[in-house]
């Protein structure tokens, strides 16, 4: 299903007053325009000229579309997608690749690998993540919290297992046995639990920032899109952990004027971390902050792929980017995320849009640590469709 939703920035939703006018297209820059700055910002942070940032990065909107497109048509035997580090792009499938793979490949910029024969497809990694995943969590006598996530070029499921505090060391000794799923026959996925010490993850709710969803117990957030309500209507999206049934203030930028949000729905468990609520008194638009007092239209929304470059908003920290690191991965109660090269984000950002040109990308959850790195982990806005609350495009 397509997604409709405008992007927020900071708030989750640009809006206005209800007898005031909509805000006015000329303080909006169009999709080239969007991308243009954030081409310009990537540029500025690497040390590239315009030029250069262009080139390395100005090709993968046509490259994440191509994959999405076979992920949706071919989904029993698409096995990933990633642009490298040395910007290279690939496509890989279970077994033969259609034909149009190779056909649609060449209409990409940078040009594009196609991979057969993995063995798996990501559905199957990822339906054999989950299964694990809160299987192991469930065991709640012997786990404490868990992580997850899986590498999409070796079909490897690996499961973080931070031991209940109680445990007797003979108990923590034969933890990882105990929890080790029996491999199934035939299959080329493995599954990897590990025991350690802690899991270092972190939502981002509750920390003071300079502003725009304020929380009853003084918390921050910040908000994600608009999106076009299933009862009719418009609303606003966020976190599902920053308010979880509670009503909230949704205030502007440079703003103490707010008005009051009610929450509608939301989950916090394996479609991600998303929540949505009502508009209040204000005017829903179809744009979003992706800087401080800055706004654009979302015309657009897709599912991130490895390896690409996006950039974030949240109301402590501004906007900033990172490339992503892995695509579904499991992060406290919640799964289905996706997870960044970097962190970037403090307390407050919670709930702000993943966002690159016109396009949207996430609803942001917080930070986890893995492979030594904490990274920004968020919920791809595809996920609003599950809903059938979409996000609101131009």
């Amino acid at each position: 299903m397509t997604i409709t939703v405008a992007l927020v920035t900071g708030l989750s939703l640009s809006t206005v007053p209800a007898q005031a006018e909509p805000e006015d297209v000329a303080t909006i820059a169009d999709e080239q325009a969007a991308l243009a700055q954030d081409l310009g910002t990537v540029a500025a942070d690497e040390g590239l000229t315009l030029e250069e940032a262009t080139a390395r990065y100005g090709w993968q909107e046509d490259f994440v579309t191509f994959a999405n497109h076979l992920q949706d048509t071919y989904p029993d035997e698409y096995a990933g997608a990633a642009v490298t580090d040395d910007g290279a792009a690939w496509v890989a499938f279970k077994g033969t690749p259609p034909a149009e793979a190779f056909a649609r490949a060449s209409g990409v910029p940078a040009g594009v690998r196609v991979i057969a024969d993995r063995g798996f497809s990501e559905a199957e990694l990822n339906r054999t993540l989950t299964d694990t995943y809160y299987g192991i969590r469930a065991r709640t006598d012997l786990v404490a919290d868990t992580g997850g996530d899986y590498d999409v070029e070796t079909g490897v499921v690996t499961i973080e297992v931070q031991p209940q505090a109680g445990l007797t060391a003979a108990a923590r000794q034969h933890l990882k046995g105990d929890l080790q799923p029996v491999p199934v026959p035939g299959s080329p996925i493995q599954i990897d639990v590990n025991v350690v010490d802690q899991v270092e993850q972190a939502t981002e709710a509750y920390v003071r920032g300079g502003g725009y969803l304020d929380l009853p117990d003084d918390g921050i957030c910040t908000t994600a899109f608009t999106v076009k309500l299933r009862d009719g209507g418009y609303g606003v999206s966020t976190a599902e952990h920053c308010g979880r049934g509670q009503t909230l203030r949704y205030l502007n930028h440079g703003s103490s004027a707010y008005t009051t949000i009610k929450w509608k729905g939301g989950n916090e468990n394996i479609f991600g971390d998303f929540a949505w609520y009502t508009r209040g008194s204000y005017t829903a638009a179809r744009t979003y902050f992706w800087d401080y007092n800055k706004t654009r239209y979302v015309d657009q929304v897709k599912r991130p792929v490895k390896g690409i470059k996006i950039a974030n908003f949240g109301r402590t920290t501004g906007s900033k980017h990172a490339k992503v690191y892995k695509v579904n991965i499991c992060s406290g109660v919640a799964c289905g995320l996706t997870a960044m090269t970097k962190a970037g984000t403090r307390g407050g950002d919670s709930g702000g849009p993943w966002y690159w040109g016109g396009t949207a990308y996430g609803i942001h959850r917080g930070r986890k640590k893995m492979g030594g790195t904490w990274r920004a982990v968020f919920t791809p806005a595809l996920a609003l469709a599950q809903t059938e609350n979409p996000v609101y495009e131009r």
